[in-house]
């Protein structure tokens, strides 16, 4: 929707009235650097969350593979002659 009469642009041009309460209050540049910033934090939160519940899954892991009952051996068959 990259047209300039899309509803978003009337609204911010009716909301903004002059060219440089537009450029001050409603920057697309502005916009783009918080919505980055915020993606960024985003992203780091949710990989800090992912890390911690790999890291408890790993050690649940490990308890039930302590637990775990021994492997049962096969034998082999006697060769015949």
């Amino acid at each position: 929707m990259g047209s300039d009469q899309s509803p978003a642009v009337v609204a911010a041009h009716s909301y903004f009235r002059t060219t440089e309460e537009r450029f001050e209050k409603g920057s697309g540049l502005g916009i783009a650097q918080e919505m980055e910033a915020a993606n960024a934090a985003k992203t780091s939160r949710l990989r800090a969350a992912r890390l911690e519940a790999e890291a408890a899954s790993a050690v649940a892991d490990s308890e039930n593979a302590s637990n775990a009952p021994p492997n049962r051996t096969v034998r082999k068959r006697k060769p015949k002659d």
